[in-house]
């Protein structure tokens, strides 16, 4: 019995705009939390940096980065088009 199967083009395109969608807001999201956290400390951006939404954010955009290089990498493409 199969739990997985592969999945078509328009699955994988449905799938892409999803997570593109979903990053999109997160990142939103912690930008507004992050804004509102300097704001309400008096302006004070090192309230800001001790926080889990600045890690949050720092980090989901090293592993995009990071995870971009890497399947670049292994498909032989450098960034060209």
């Amino acid at each position: 019995m199969k739990f997985f199967r592969k999945m078509d083009e328009m699955e994988m395109y449905i799938n892409f705009k999803a997570l593109r969608l979903t990053y999109i807001f997160i990142l939103v999201f912690l930008i507004c939390r992050l804004t509102y956290i300097i704001v309400s400390s008096g302006f004070e951006p090192t309230e800001a940096f001790r926080s889990w939404e600045f890690f949050l954010l720092i980090t989901q955009n090293l592993i995009l980065i990071g995870s971009r290089l890497i399947m670049n990498t292994k498909m032989g493409n450098d960034g060209e088009q």
